[in-house]
């Protein structure tokens, strides 16, 4: 049991019980109050003197806390029900909201595996420096990248590309278009 549904279950317990337990208290207090004063002050029969009404208040008080604390299990095991049926139910938009996640998560992957291939059939063509370009963009777009971020991403790589590798003596393979 998780601490959150631990003092959940606790405070369920407390609310429903804690007036049962107060008529119990009360009852049992009134009881053992009204015996004591049989026995000072001693009579007949238990309904007359001084005590009577104190030992009647605390049976009923006892019938009340009974009827309470079987209305009390039965209110507890009703939101205790209830709790788990909301627990359950959340972990289960949970489980479907992951499986989205998933399947989303699997589909962009696909989708970029494919652009690999098409990436490295492309480079014959287009040159090297072209089809970078072109696969870093799609796989930034795929990626849901703003698209200024976008937009300086390519053209950093692309004038990187160009100029930054030849001049550092690197040779890029070229397309027919010459890039």
């Amino acid at each position: 049991m998780t601490d959150k549904r631990s003092k959940s279950v606790v405070s369920i317990i407390l609310d429903r019980v804690a007036f049962p337990l107060f008529m119990l208290v009360a009852g049992g207090i009134a009881i053992i109050e009204s015996n004591r004063l049989d026995r000072k002050y001693p009579q007949e029969d238990w309904w007359s003197g001084p005590s009577s009404f104190m030992k009647i208040l605390g049976f009923i008080m006892l019938v009340l806390c009974l009827v309470e604390a079987v209305k009390a299990v039965l209110g507890i095991r009703k939101d205790i029900r209830k709790m788990r049926e909301q627990e359950a139910a959340a972990e289960s938009v949970q489980k479907a909201e992951k499986d989205a996640k998933d399947k989303e998560y699997t589909k962009v992957m696909l989708i970029s595996f494919a652009m690999v291939l098409v990436y490295i059939f492309i480079i014959k063509y287009t040159g090297f420096a072209l089809a970078t370009v072109i696969y870093l963009t799609a796989n930034l777009v795929l990626l849901k990248n703003p698209p200024l971020r976008i937009a300086i991403t390519a053209v950093v790589i692309l004038a990187l590309l160009l100029w930054g590798a030849p001049a550092m003596g690197i040779s890029l393979p070229r397309g027919f278009l010459g890039f």
